[in-house]
């Protein structure tokens, strides 16, 4: 290879060579040297960033490879549990089990095909078999299995009916229906009695508890509202007992004082915070309500003047003697009494006088009934109590604001009602200690908000400055692999290759003799080193070089 070949292999640090592994072994070596370049605190920074990036990338892979999870089914029972769960190993299915195994997942895409796969296989059945035991009666049955069954599957299909809904996981329905006898006049009623057991941390709302007895109450001949029970898993009884007064129970009637002090108080705070201002003034209200249930019936007559009679019967009789003789012997005397023959009213010659009358009158009189369903709640007694803080209001008028207290709570002197608004100092030191901890507590906020600002800032601008370095370090790979036009070098090549040329051969050293110095060999190997050091220069900084190369060039032209 000559001088000039090898001085072009050099400058162009084999780039110019066709041979992939060359390439790629010069690629690496520079790689290398650049990695070697940098200092301590850039490769940490370097590192750490590939490591983050890594894990950012495994993590990524990881949750997009995971498929999600949606519910197949929630609150199902063991033995239910337990069939839908083979099931899905039979189809191949993934599945989660949550909830102590009332809750299954299955992959979100396939919630809905499974459920109509699990609907065709019969599942979930539910502990409640409801109608479909009728389907498993034989013809062989006894009218006492036959009842018996028709019993069990109306409190299945009760039972199943109450857990949909909203907050109850299980229900358990029994009824007692009596059997009818022709030789009764009036048969028993039914009842029923309902077991339910909600979500954790749930409860039945009244509404939900009357849809209850509403729904059973009506699915069953016969059966009232107040025939049915309803209690929790607890034990509580939510239902008055069958049969029950008209009152309201000792729980229902303080709900209900309970519910209205708070709603008449909640409104009169609202207007004390409007008034004196918020935290300035406090209001309390306690109320006696009457908790019976009162049915009343009131009849009124009324007569009405200028209307006509409804009937009338008038009945008039006059009767007077006067002839002078006596009394024919039967004839009729007064009061329509036959004088006997030889009486002496019959043989008197005296005047007499019969007179008699009758009316009856049948007035039109009007008739007014009314009938009263009082319910419970009505208010007997009602005392508010006001306090107004001292030194908040100082210049409050006070019997002012009494006024429009009892005025917004619709105070009645009549029945014994009472109200009391008094100034009196506040102890704030609580509110005061609550509001230092709030304030303290925002500061804290506020200093971990900012905190977390600036480490966000800081990993942003790590990672601004890890690309940044990146695009340098990828420039100088690329200007330090971009071939070199050889065409401004040639003349140092020619001065190359001429001092090349004019040297001797290099003699052979002998065997025999250790080889001798030679001087030759040593200004070759001095005009190696020095073309490569050339060759390094040009390598890493190419545009002075080219740049001294130009200047030489025209001072030769000019010379």
């Amino acid at each position: 290879m000559s001088p000039r070949s090898r001085a072009g292999q050099g400058l162009e640090g084999q780039v110019v060579s066709g041979d992939p592994r060359v390439l790629a072994t010069q690629q690496a070596r520079r790689a290398r040297a650049a990695w070697g370049d940098l200092p301590g605190a850039q490769k940490t920074i370097a590192v750490v960033v590939l490591v983050a990036l890594v894990a950012g990338g495994a993590a990524f892979l990881q949750w997009q490879s995971t498929p999600s999870y949606g519910p197949l089914y929630t609150g199902l029972s063991g033995a239910d549990g337990g069939a839908v769960v083979e099931q899905l190993q039979s189809a191949g299915v993934p599945y989660r089990i949550a909830d102590g195994g009332g809750t299954i997942l299955v992959p979100s895409e396939q919630v809905y095909e499974q459920r109509l796969q699990m609907s065709a296989a019969g599942l979930p059945s539910g502990d409640s078999a409801g109608y479909s035991l009728l389907d498993e009666q034989g013809v062989t049955a006894s009218q006492f299995q036959q009842k018996v069954a028709f019993q069990r599957a109306m409190e299945g299909e009760l039972a199943k009916t109450v857990q949909a809904i909203d907050g109850v996981d299980a229900a358990v329905v029994h009824l007692a229906i009596p059997e009818k006898d022709v030789f009764l006049e009036a048969d028993d009623a039914p009842t029923a009695s309902v077991l339910v057991e909600t979500a954790a941390g749930r409860t039945l709302e009244k509404g939900q508890v009357q849809a209850v007895v509403n729904l059973v109450s009506s699915s069953v001949e016969g059966m009232t509202p107040e025939a049915v029970t309803v209690v929790d898993g607890e034990g509580t009884l939510l239902t008055a007992a069958p049969g029950g007064s008209g009152s309201a129970g000792g729980a229902d009637a303080a709900d209900l004082t309970v519910e209205y002090e708070q709603r008449v108080a909640a409104s009169l705070q609202q207007l004390l915070d409007t008034v004196v201002g918020p935290g300035k003034a406090v209001a309390t209200v306690t109320a006696d309500l009457d908790a019976d249930s009162r049915d009343t019936t009131t009849e009124r007559f009324i007569a009405e003047d200028g209307v006509p009679p409804l009937s009338e019967t008038t009945e008039t009789e006059t009767y007077t003697g006067g002839n002078g003789g006596s009394i024919e012997a039967g004839v009729l005397g007064p009061d329509n009494i036959v004088v006997p023959n030889g009486t002496v009213a019959g043989q008197a010659g005296t005047e007499s006088s019969y007179e008699k009358g009758s009316n009856t009158v049948n007035n039109a009189v009007g008739k007014v009934t009314e009938k009263v369903q009082s319910a419970p709640g009505a208010v007997q007694k009602l005392n508010v109590s006001v306090v107004v803080d001292r030194d908040a209001v100082a210049r409050t008028d006070m019997l002012a604001l009494q006024n429009t207290v009892s005025a917004a709570v619709g105070l009645d002197p009549a029945r014994g009602d009472q109200i009391a608004v008094t100034q009196l100092p506040f102890d704030t030191s609580s509110a005061e200690a609550v509001a230092a901890e709030l304030e303290a507590a925002k500061e804290a906020e506020a200093a971990a908000g900012t905190q977390q600002t600036i480490w966000t800032a800081a990993l942003g601008g790590l990672v601004l400055l890890v690309v940044i370095l990146s695009l340098i370090l990828g420039a100088r790979r690329r200007r330090r692999t971009e071939p070199v036009d050889l065409g401004l070098y040639a003349p140092v090549e020619d001065d190359l290759d001429a001092e090349a040329a004019a040297l001797p051969p290099v003699p052979a050293p002998r065997e025999a003799l250790p080889a001798a110095p030679d001087p030759e060999q040593e200004q070759l190997d001095a005009l190696s080193r020095q073309r490569e050091e050339v060759i390094e220069l040009v390598d890493r900084e190419p545009e002075e070089v080219a740049e001294l190369l130009r200047s030489w060039l025209a001072d030769r032209r000019t010379s």
